[in-house]
């Protein structure tokens, strides 16, 4: 019973280690496509108006979105089978913030014409639509892992319960044989000491 106990509590621990660690990655994905999205937006201002205000938000979620790809580096190190997908979603980030970065850059020279051209090739466009498609896909797997983290822990706490009810009856049978016992042998001894005490009268 105890190794039982033991082992559903490590468990539902590494359960909860699973959910936890699938929260901070979901978050972290989500982070990166608000930056980009946020990126993308001070692009457009700014190109459209070449007011330099749009690109306050642009400047502020560049650096972010450096720190992001790092933790989710860090976060897929241990699955192999991440690296090439992840490495795509970097090369396209890299590309559709370089492409970003020369459509500013055309448009404070006064080349807006070109930087409209840039962006009307689409390949900024195409690298930005599968990195959307790799963070829904990976939100979408998170949130399956997530659903499922959650029911393993709930059926291990369940199970949990059920060993430390079974447990509980154990011990109140065993304790309650060994009151029996007692009440049992002193019952005998009452006895026996009568029995005595009438051979001796």
């Amino acid at each position: 019973i105890v190794g039982a106990n033991v082992w559903l509590v490590e468990r539902s621990q590494g359960y909860f280690d699973e959910v936890i660690e699938g929260r901070i990655a979901r978050r972290v994905v989500v982070d990166l496509r608000t930056q980009l999205q946020d990126m993308e937006t001070g692009q457009r201002g700014f190109i459209i108006t070449l007011d330099e205000a749009y690109l306050q938000p642009f400047e502020e979620a560049r650096p972010l979105v450096e720190t992001q790809l790092a933790r989710l580096q860090e976060i897929l190190a241990p699955y192999p089978e991440a690296e090439a997908p992840f490495n795509q979603l970097k090369a396209d980030i890299a590309f559709k913030m370089d492409e970003m970065s020369r459509t500013i850059e055309e448009a404070r020279n006064g080349n807006r014409e070109a930087a409209v051209a840039l962006i009307n090739t689409n390949e900024g466009k195409e690298a930005m639509d599968r990195s959307r498609a790799f963070v829904d896909g990976f939100i979408e797997a998170i949130d399956a892992r997530l659903t499922e983290g959650v029911a393993n822990q709930r059926s291990t706490i369940e199970a949990l319960r059920w060993v430390s009810i079974g447990g509980g009856l154990v011990i109140l049978v065993v304790v309650s044989g060994a009151i029996w016992a007692v009440i049992s042998y002193t019952a005998q001894i009452a006895k026996a000491r009568r029995e005595v005490e009438e051979a001796n009268t």
